[in-house]
């Protein structure tokens, strides 16, 4: 989240200065990632300046002028203003940074960017903003020999999308009946059933309140053990561990970073009653094997497919549980689709959804047929279980409907960028690429990169210089039983060797449905220039596209261009 200094609005509208074409594109980046805030002292100096002839050779008229500034607080996700707690902070600290008369309004701006929690600033001046260390980002323009600009921004590794039909859905939600408890709840729980091909969904307020029902719905409790792999957030053991279960960690594949099937039967004993196979990443494990070994012991299977949502096994979707009791999904965020947070259960067994729904909401039920006690009324309910209240709202059910309809364009368009990183990386001598085997329709949540042997000990500096220069890498994941609660617990290092060499190898690459790849984009500006688009243009056009956004123009002909070939403007 961004303000875009006066500056920079004045160079945007006033296209024969130098930084014209660094503010248009920077400006149009920000608006579509809809990170674009106001400030009233911009504002304010931005129509005292461009409607003085003294200051800009052609002054735009004050009609001109408050016509912009419409369009731009149309444009941004909020305006900011000053209050007693930003100028008291703000005039505490004059001394401090020696700020003159001149340089107050820029102090004042700094201190809201303090206060609202935004992440920087877009200016041409940034030497005067450089100087506050709590501003984590400054863009600015930097000249090169052929005058040429440069844009600093940062790719997350995972990132949502959300567009108008989502917020639209949720805003309809904020003027119902039902902020909760509601009919939203219900009807998403059906459509992910139906897109997944089970029978039954259960919505959570989060993955691992997901995963807690899951377990508690298969019976594991206080003694018992349940087998699953290291390689996962710490959700899917410590999930067990509410239970009072204990986790048994089985050795990954090297290659998918999957649960290794040929090593889960030597790890069964009499206390085990549970696999818990993770879908690293978005790769199915492969659930035919794990389902032969569960049918041959007894075993329950719940999967967590929280990363895989959208991903196929052999013929079936991931999420149908036709080889497994239960299936669990996560929507935070960085998944396939999200409801800000929340989860989900899945499964096609009547008992185990019904107990699901009991613990999600106090271990309660209020049908007369499964009373203990006489029925004393319309107001009557009884606890049978110590459940929790892990209801999701209808407010988060409303956006998660709305996602789940473009599911399967996010799916395609985290395999076109895959697709891209394969071809830029194919035989390249420093890293191996995620695999996707023969049975497996990859889900790709995450681009797992793994380095080779000999340049594993340099992960550190690798992921530093990444992060140094815009690319947001992340690492998934620390072995669970590698941190310190669980080496209390009496884990020890060495227990899955593959596991651990996988950690030290891997490194996850950003991929999301609105991430732009400088290939994938100029593939489409290409096309645009064919149909008499300017190459700046076109590339600005190409790059609104990719990411699943409307193009932002001031152009009045671009715009009836654009409307001319059906492109959202």
């Amino acid at each position: 989240m961004y303000y875009i200094d006066t500056n920079i609005l004045i160079y945007l509208f006033c296209k024969n200065v130098k930084f014209y074409k660094f503010s248009k594109e920077i400006f149009e980046r920000i608006v579509t990632e809809k990170q674009f805030f106001l400030h009233e002292i911009i504002l304010t100096e931005f129509f005292s300046i461009i409607t003085n002839p003294k200051k800009i050779k052609d002054p735009f008229t004050e009609e001109e002028a408050y016509q912009l500034i419409k369009y731009l607080i149309m444009l941004a996700e909020d305006i900011h203003f000053i209050n007693e707690e930003i100028l008291d902070e703000a005039l505490k600290d004059l001394q401090k940074y020696k700020i003159s008369k001149y340089k107050i309004y820029d102090h004042l701006i700094a201190y809201s960017i303090k206060y609202f929690k935004l992440k920087g600033i877009v200016t041409a001046n940034y030497k005067d903003f450089n100087k506050y260390d709590f501003i984590e980002e400054i863009i600015a323009p930097k000249l090169t020999n052929k005058e040429d600009t440069k844009i600093s921004i940062f790719i997350p590794y995972g990132k949502q999308y959300i567009d108008s039909e989502d917020i639209q859905s949720v805003i309809e939600i904020l003027n119902s009946d039902f902020l909760t408890q509601g009919p939203k709840v219900k009807e998403f729980e059906e459509k992910l059933a139906q897109y997944c091909g089970a029978k039954y969904a259960v919505a959570f307020n989060s993955g691992t309140s997901a995963l807690h029902g899951a377990y508690f719905a298969s019976g594991l409790a206080d003694g018992d053990e349940f087998i699953t792999s290291p390689i996962t957030f710490a959700a899917t053991s410590n999930a067990g561990l509410f239970l009072e279960a204990k986790p048994v960690f089985v050795d990954i594949e090297s290659d998918t970073g999957n649960i290794d099937v040929n090593k889960i039967e030597r790890t069964i004993t009499d206390k085990t009653k549970l696999i818990v196979p993770i879908h690293y990443a978005g790769h199915s494990c492969n659930m035919e094997e794990i389902n032969k070994i569960a049918n041959k012991y007894n075993l329950k299977i719940v999967e967590d497919a929280c990363p895989a949502l959208g991903g196929l096994y052999k013929d079936s979707k991931i999420g149908s549980c036709k080889y497994s009791d239960m299936t669990v999904f996560s929507f935070h965020p960085v998944k396939h689709i999200t409801t800000g947070e929340g989860g989900a259960v899945l499964t096609n067994d009547k008992e185990l959804y019904e107990k699901l729904l009991m613990f999600r909401s106090h271990g309660i039920t209020k049908e007369k047929e499964k009373l203990i006690n006489t029925h004393e009324g319309n107001w009557y309910y009884e606890i049978h279980y110590l459940g929790y209240n892990y209801r999701i709202t209808d407010i988060q059910c409303a956006l998660g409907l709305s996602q789940l309809k473009k599911l399967d364009n996010f799916i395609k368009r985290r395999r076109e960028i895959v697709n891209i990183y394969n071809e830029a990386f194919k035989d390249n001598p420093f890293f191996d690429l995620p695999v996707e085997k023969d049975y497996a329709l990859h889900a790709y949540h995450l681009y797992p990169i793994r380095l080779k042997d000999q340049y594993k000990d340099e992960k550190k500096e690798v992921f530093k210089k990444l992060k140094e220069n815009g690319v947001g890498v992340q690492v998934h994941y620390i072995p669970v039983y590698w941190h310190p609660y669980y080496k209390g617990l009496g884990y020890k290092k060495g227990l899955c060797a593959v596991a651990e060499d996988f950690y030290q190898k891997e490194i996850s690459l950003p991929l999301y449905p609105a991430q732009c790849l400088r290939k994938d984009v100029r593939k489409r500006a290409e096309e645009l220039v064919k149909l008499k688009f300017g190459i700046a243009d076109a590339a600005h056009v190409a790059f609104a596209e990719k990411a699943g956004a409307e193009f932002v123009s001031c152009d009045r002909k671009l715009i009836n261009k654009c409307r001319r070939y059906k492109i959202k403007v």
